[in-house]
């Protein structure tokens, strides 16, 4: 595992501005992407390990954005918008001066008195899902959640999400990752199907074994929600990589992304 030094001067020798949030959206770290695949996985790495500045400040920054554009989810109605969401949060941030990133990878909703529910980033071909959820880090928060509470669940488990609210933590308990964190149901069957037996994780891992790494490094993590539990399990680092002004992926009270941006600048 690198360093926070090791990190940063990996950075430097690429010219790219690291004191600078969102520097992984800058022209060089693009062009140095096609020979370092795992270079986002780093930059997530250097955020993670970086000294937070000013704890308090930062910390109302990322609750004042993250309440914004939450409240606009609601109101426009918008469900299982977990990306976008997180990625314009993150987009947010960095034009805050605040360091984030977007965390890809498995959520499972649990309740003592209905089944879980799972959104699990390992999927059968015919789901064109990007992956199973994202969050976004943004230490001193190690999870900020806009979406777990506006995803298509069944009325009864929606009935026992905490209404009007969105998940941040700045410190989850460790747990322990399982199949269905990562694998939905349709794959698992295809799984047992080949297998002639139930999967187990280990059978996931034997054939995913980078997809191992990404898990063990990401770990599995539980969060209260209200009367539910969330484990969350990582398993990529997301982002876009187009400037703001070019983005049309989520309208928000019937504003593009940057005209969205610019009504939460002019509200503060």
């Amino acid at each position: 595992m690198k360093t926070y030094r090791e990190l940063r001067s990996q950075f430097e020798q690429l010219g790219l501005p690291v004191e600078k949030p969102g520097f992984c959206n800058d022209p060089a770290f693009l062009a140095a992407e096609a020979s370092y695949p795992d270079l986002l996985d780093d930059y997530a790495r250097y955020v993670a390990l970086r000294p937070v500045a000013g704890v308090d400040e930062t910390r109302r920054a990322i609750i004042r954005a993250a309440d914004f554009i939450h409240a606009a989810l609601v109101r426009d109605g918008r469900t299982g918008a977990c990306v976008d969401a997180s990625c314009l949060l993150s987009e947010f941030l960095n034009r805050l001066d605040v360091w984030s990133f977007v965390r890809k990878g498995g959520a499972s909703v649990y309740s003592t008195s209905l089944p879980p529910a799972h959104m699990a980033p390992v999927m059968v071909t015919a789901n064109k899902a990007s992956t199973g959820h994202a969050w976004v880090v943004a230490p001193p928060f190690s999870i900020v959640d806009l979406t777990i509470g506006l995803q298509p669940y069944s009325s009864a488990l929606q009935s026992l999400v905490p209404r009007g609210e969105y998940l941040r933590v700045e410190r989850a308990r460790a747990a322990t990752a399982e199949l269905d964190d990562l694998v939905e149901r349709e794959a698992i069957a295809e799984m047992r199907r080949d297998l002639g037996r139930q999967p187990l994780l280990r059978d996931l891992f034997r054939f995913a074994p980078s997809l191992e790494a990404k898990v063990e490094e990401y770990g599995a993590w539980e969060v209260g929600f209200g009367q539910l539990t969330i484990r969350y399990v990582g398993t990529a680092t997301g982002g876009i990589a187009d400037p703001l002004e070019e983005w049309n992926n989520i309208p928000l009270d019937g504003l593009r992304p940057i005209d969205f941006f610019g009504l939460f600048s002019r509200s503060t």
